[in-house]
C-alpha cells in the first residue's frame, strides 16, 4: 500500500458509470489520488507576496533591525517547512549582510537566515522547518530583520514566502489540519487498483456472467 499521489491522474471520468459504457476501474484510484494530492499540495502557494517601491525598503543598520511583520495563514499541522525568497539590491561595499526571518507560532519561534551577496539585482532563498506546539493553530507571525556591515546598504524589492508541498507518498496515519480534532487519512492507492481478470468488463458482460454463475450453482444443487 502506498499513500502516493500524482498530478497527472487526479480527475476521475464521470462517464465511467453510465449505462452501456465500459466499466473503468481507474475511478476509485483517481479519487484516492485526488484526495492525497489535494491535502499534500492544496494552499501551498505564496502566504506572503509583497513588493516595494525603489529606495523605500532600505537599511544601513549594523545590528539586526526589524523591517516588517506579517500575519500569515498556516496550511496544516503537517506542512512544517516554509521557504523564504527575497529580491534585493546592495549599495556600497558588502561583506556581511543578512536577512533574518522569524516565524512565531503561539510562542514557539523558528528562524531562517539568508546571506546576501553584493549585487544590483539578486535573489536569495532559504527555508526553515517548524515544530507546531500542541493546540489549534491557524496563523503565525512572521518577522523580517536585516543587518549590514558598515558602509553598505540593503534595499529590498520584494519578499515572498510559501509552505512547501508534502512529498509523495504521504506517511501513514492521520494527517491533521489545524488541530488533533480535524484529520484525514490518506488513501492507499495500490488498494484502489481493482481489476477483474485481464479485461474491463462491460455491464452487459457482468450481468451475463452473474446469471451464468447463478444458473450453474442452481444446476449443481439440483444434480
Amino acid at each position: 500500500m502506498s499513500n502516493s499521489y500524482s498530478s497527472t491522474s487526479i480527475l476521475s471520468d464521470p462517464a465511467s458509470t453510465v449505462a452501456s459504457r465500459q466499466v473503468t476501474f481507474e475511478t476509485p484510484e483517481r479519487m484516492g489520488n485526488a484526495s492525497n494530492f489535494a491535502f499534500a499540495t492544496g494552499n501551498c502557494e505564496n502566504v506572503l507576496s509583497q513588493a516595494f517601491a525603489d529606495r523605500c525598503f532600505i537599511t544601513d543598520s549594523t545590528s539586526y533591525v526589524e523591517m516588517a511583520e506579517w500575519r500569515i495563514p498556516l496550511v496544516s499541522l503537517e506542512h512544517d517547512e516554509i521557504e523564504f525568497i527575497v529580491n534585493y539590491r546592495t549599495h556600497g561595499t558588502v561583506s556581511a549582510c543578512n536577512v533574518r526571518f522569524t516565524i512565531d507560532i503561539d510562542g514557539s519561534t523558528f528562524t531562517s537566515v539568508l546571506s546576501l551577496s553584493s549585487t544590483t539585482n539578486g535573489f536569495a532563498n532559504n527555508d526553515v522547518t517548524v515544530t507546531f506546539p500542541s493546540g489549534t493553530h491557524y496563523y503565525a507571525t512572521l518577522t523580517m530583520e536585516i543587518i549590514v556591515n558598515s558602509g553598505a546598504e540593503v534595499e529590498m524589492f520584494s519578499v515572498m514566502a510559501y509552505f512547501k508541498r508534502l512529498a509523495s507518498p504521504l506517511a501513514a496515519g492521520f494527517k491533521f489540519q489545524y488541530s488533533n480534532a480535524t484529520a484525514i487519512t490518506p488513501y492507499g492507492i495500490n488498494r484502489l487498483k481493482v481489476k477483474l481478470g485481464r479485461e474491463n468488463l462491460t455491464k452487459d458482460k457482468i450481468r451475463t456472467k452473474y446469471y451464468h454463475d447463478s444458473w450453474s450453482r442452481e444446476q449443481r444443487f439440483l444434480i
